[in-house]
């Protein structure tokens, strides 16, 4: 599980053997990056259009991660990779190295969702180092060129799981337990809709419900994470006596013109990790007496802008409605700026709108929910709000955590409740009380 991270020696045979009637996974013995040891990689492939089955087909790239020792009671686990943008195969290597505890007795399955990594990347080079949000020449010039090679309007939340649904097929396997984080949870409640038979259980991590409608909530939740880590800092004696005049210091900041939506909305990225709201405080100083840094290369895997525009764009920006925008942004450090940006771009982009299929009734899945209490991008209560519909489910809020699972000491304790649960999938059963000693560092008091 990406948890813990930043996150057999038998090869088994090429191929795997496909229900009736769905498509084969061509698998091979391959390496990954970051690892020596043997896994299968390979494709299976799908129309881009499932109403045009004759038409444009991607190749969706997978890779099985065997089980050390496979236990036949033992579902296979799927990790769902969240942005939407990001590759699920990118994170092979953690379930080879520090993550082997998750494939002890289970396959690992990775499938790039369409759109991403090696399954027809709709990569955006053109919105890289531009210092703003969506400007719209280089949206519309990413689109113009994306558009000769793919049906944007074909890349969505739907149309993943239909691939998904494939996959499962194709590797044969009756039942799955599901791992999504952020985005990969919208997917994995979608497959529980479309699937509920197919799914074991479910760990949800950073949980995105179906009415989330981003980015409406960006600038609100950041200025409920901000006030929380002002309070934290005033709470923490080392904090307070490095950053008596923080307050101040972050009006200054406000009225200065550089610190324009721009700025606020890289000020708003960087809070994503726990690391990040630590070291807040120090920052607001800095920029405060010297301005804001200018734009860097983002750090971390690349995100697929295209794939990111063609989901969000279709199922969350064309159902934010103008009253709800300023009741989401009134009184907020970041405003309508991220909102305004991604509609300029929505509105390039040009793709139809789409419902989320998320689970509406009851249902039976056992899930697990891990929360952050310091996460803007998806709080606790919006994880509250998707468990009240799955009866054998529990929330498992976890203080100070941020929206990537990074930055508290005892970090494991997540790792032992996941593994715990793909034992015995029974929420009521996971045993909580380490979540007690997992705990942020110190706050930055000075530059390092």
């Amino acid at each position: 599980m990406p948890v813990a991270a930043v996150l057999s020696t038998v090869l088994l045979a090429v191929g795997t053997p496909a229900a009736a009637g769905s498509p084969a996974a061509r698998l091979e013995p391959c390496t990954v990056p970051g690892s020596t040891e043997p896994v299968r990689c390979g494709s299976v492939s799908v129309p881009e259009d499932r109403s045009r089955p004759d038409g444009r087909r991607i190749d969706l790239r997978v890779v099985v991660i065997p089980a050390v020792k496979p236990d036949p009671a033992m579902a296979p686990l799927y990790d769902l990779a969240g942005g939407p943008g990001l590759a699920a195969t990118g994170g092979a290597d953690f379930y080879l190295t520090a993550g082997q505890a998750y494939r002890q007795a289970r396959d690992i399955v990775l499938v790039d969702q369409r759109g991403t990594g090696a399954s027809a990347p709709l990569a955006c080079p053109e919105l890289a180092g531009t210092g703003t949000t969506y400007p719209d020449a280089a949206v519309r010039a990413c689109r113009e060129r994306l558009a000769k090679q793919a049906d944007l309007s074909r890349y969505t939340t739907a149309d993943t799981v239909a691939d998904l649904q494939a996959v499962r097929a194709a590797l044969g396997h009756k039942q799955v337990d599901l791992f999504g984080i952020s985005y990969g949870t919208r997917l994995a409640l979608a497959w529980i809709a479309a699937e509920p038979g197919a799914i074991r259980s479910a760990v949800l991590l950073g949980t995105v419900p179906e009415d989330a409608r981003v980015p409406l909530w960006h600038a609100r939740h950041a200025q409920d994470t901000l006030d929380a880590v002002f309070a934290d800092c005033r709470a923490d004696a080392a904090c307070t006596a490095a950053h008596p005049t923080l307050a101040r210091d972050w009006e200054t900041l406000l009225a200065r013109a550089d610190f324009d939506g721009a700025a606020r909305e890289r000020m708003r990225s960087s809070m994503v990790a726990t690391p990040g709201l630590r070291s807040l405080p120090l920052r607001i100083a800095q920029m405060a007496a010297a301005g804001p840094p200018a734009a860097a290369a983002p750090a971390g895997p690349p995100i697929a802008e295209g794939l990111y525009l063609s989901v969000t764009c279709a199922e969350d920006v064309p159902w934010i409605a103008p009253a709800d925008r300023a009741a989401a942004t009134a009184g907020t450090f970041l405003g309508s700026y991220r909102i305004d940006r991604q509609a300029a771009a929505c509105a390039i982009w040009d793709v139809p709108r789409r419902k989320v299929p998320y689970p509406q009734g009851g249902s039976d899945v056992p899930v697990l929910f891990v929360a952050g209490e310091r996460d803007y991008v998806t709080p606790v209560a919006w994880a509250n709000a998707v468990a009240s519909r799955f009866p054998r489910s529990r929330v498992v809020p976890v203080p100070f955590l941020g929206h990537f699972p990074d930055g508290l000491s005892g970090m494991e304790c997540i790792d032992t409740m996941v593994l715990a649960f793909a034992a015995k999938p029974d929420p009521s059963a996971i045993q909580t009380g380490c979540v007690a000693s997992m705990r942020p560092g110190p706050f930055d008091t000075a530059a390092k």
